[in-house]
């Protein structure tokens, strides 16, 4: 999972050298995307009717799981999106943001789906508990 340009710099990096981070935020929003996001650039959001970034609660995180050289947060809840109500399409991607609007909002981390997932008209989409990790 790479994280994004704004993790990296304000949080990692910033804090090696001395500054203090930024203040957590409240909440972290899961959005999907129909193209790969980058360290510094969003990916393309879904335009199916119904899509909507996801809230996740600082609560709704499982306690960090640590490894010999990688340490994982997953969820601990389903994140449901929709119900969809117009052309299917498909997610390929994720980004979390600490606000649900890419347009001004920054990029804590992003990655590849497992799979690619469809939205399809008249459904919903869940990422089941545990299916989103965040590694470092």
């Amino acid at each position: 999972m790479p994280a994004g340009r704004y993790f990296r710099q304000n949080v990692s990096l910033a804090w090696i050298q001395g500054d203090a981070p930024p203040t957590a935020p409240t909440s972290v929003w899961l959005h999907l995307c129909t193209s790969a996001p980058s360290a510094a650039a969003v990916g393309t959001a879904p335009t199916i009717t119904g899509y909507s970034p996801q809230e996740i609660d600082p609560a709704d995180w499982a306690a960090i799981s640590t490894g010999a050289s990688v340490d994982t947060l997953s969820t601990a809840v389903d994140v449901t999106f929709g119900p969809f109500s117009s052309a299917d399409q498909t997610a390929s991607h994720w980004m979390l943001m600490d606000g649900n609007n890419p347009a001004s909002d920054e990029i804590l981390a992003y990655g590849a789906l497992t799979a690619s997932r469809t939205m399809a008209n008249g459904g919903t989409l869940v990422v089941a508990t545990g299916d989103l990790d965040i590694t470092a």
